[in-house]
């Protein structure tokens, strides 16, 4: 008889898809919606996962970019720095129709790990799903 004994949990990344949470299972390649901030993820193949999340200053920058997006163009794979997901912005013209402002001032200022400064208005749009796997 041979059997193969999983031990341990192994980690996997939360990332935004469609504007949804999700964690990917790295042994079957299937996927999951996930609450922010849940730690564990159990893939019906069996496999259980450590969730690693962005810091909190991350998940609120990712979370403030995307929602600037019309849905099908909200993503975020780990990696993609703010500083990434504002220029994209940029280029789809997601700033094209704001309001004048008057030299030297800023709307929205970030680094690659949180928003610096925003006085954006705020944007009416559905919000980014959190929901329970």
């Amino acid at each position: 008889m041979t059997s193969l004994i999983r031990t341990g949990v192994g980690t996997t990344a939360a990332r935004v898809d469609y504007g949804r949470w999700i964690a990917d299972c790295r042994w079957c390649n299937g996927a999951s919606l996930m609450r922010v901030g849940t730690r564990t993820f159990d893939c019906p193949c069996g496999a259980l996962w450590e969730v690693v999340w962005p810091s909190e200053d991350i998940l609120r920058g990712i979370t403030r970019l995307l929602m600037m997006r019309p849905v099908e163009n909200r993503w975020w794979a780990p990696g993609d720095s703010l500083t990434t997901l504002m220029w994209e912005n940029g280029q789809h013209g997601i700033f094209d129709n704001l309001p004048s402002i008057a030299p030297g001032e800023t709307l929205l200022a970030v680094t690659d790990d949180r928003v610096v400064s925003d006085r954006l208005p705020a944007i009416a749009s559905q919000a980014m799903k959190a929901v329970s796997a």
